[in-house]
């Protein structure tokens, strides 16, 4: 499995690294995080789909971090004791490390929801030897997890559950652009009666004068509809 590095610059001293996977469609899907607690709330803010993973403590992890992901069984089979040392000397510079197949803006469309495994890590770079030689270490493991991605697989059970959470949160946003067209259509309606209303209350001069108005429009829409066919 091949993949490329992708740097994007974000404010202050903060950069965002990405690796897209070639191929990522071939991939399985899922959320696993390891996120820095001081920054905990904002990475979750800033990240739809890690609202959607369960936040977990655990021993093996350094004291700053957590697991943000959708199993444990990620937890315990992408994690390696290269990948620990280096999340230690990480510590004051990464603010999380995660790979997801769903967008950090959370998804108001079918189109946005689409996307492709990819791994992401946002680091708050500092320029001294110690943080630079910690951030080199820590992207070369990174390649090492997404060998790991590449090859892994998640019980069928697990799978499974994962890709439910996908097909609900699909749901969530047809029903929501459902809703909304048909609070659309209501408006129209009510503006409709409204119209009727005033209308009805017209003299009969101020009635012809409408209907002559309306009786333009209609021409002048079948003028420019010709117009389009010709």
């Amino acid at each position: 499995m091949s993949f490329f590095f992708e740097s994007i610059e974000t404010p202050s001293d903060q950069v965002e690294v990405v690796l897209n996977f070639i191929d990522a469609e071939k991939l399985n899907k899922f959320i696993f995080a390891v996120v820095n607690k001081d920054g905990m709330s904002k990475a979750r803010e800033n990240n739809y789909y890690l609202s959607l993973t369960k936040t977990t403590e655990s021993s093996k992890l350094p004291l700053q971090f957590v697991f943000m992901s959708e199993s444990t069984e990620l937890n315990e089979n992408l994690v390696t004791p290269e990948l620990l040392a280096a999340l230690e000397k990480s510590s004051g510079i990464l603010d999380y490390l995660a790979v997801t197949d769903l967008p950090a803006d959370k998804p108001t469309t079918e189109a946005e929801f689409v996307s492709e495994p990819k791994i992401k890590l946002l680091l708050s770079l500092q320029t001294d030897a110690k943080s630079l030689a910690a951030a080199k270490e820590l992207i070369s493991e990174v390649l090492n997890l997404a060998d790991r991605v590449v090859k892994f697989s998640l019980k069928a059970d697990q799978q499974k559950k994962i890709n439910n959470v996908r097909v609900n949160e699909l749901n969530k946003i047809k029903k929501a652009i459902a809703d909304a067209k048909a609070e659309e259509l209501k408006e129209l309606k009510l503006e409709a009666e409204r119209k009727a209303r005033r209308e009805s209350k017209l003299s009969p001069e101020e009635q012809d004068k409408l209907d002559k108005k309306k009786k333009e429009k209609r021409e002048r829409r079948a003028k420019n509809r010709m117009v389009k066919r010709m």
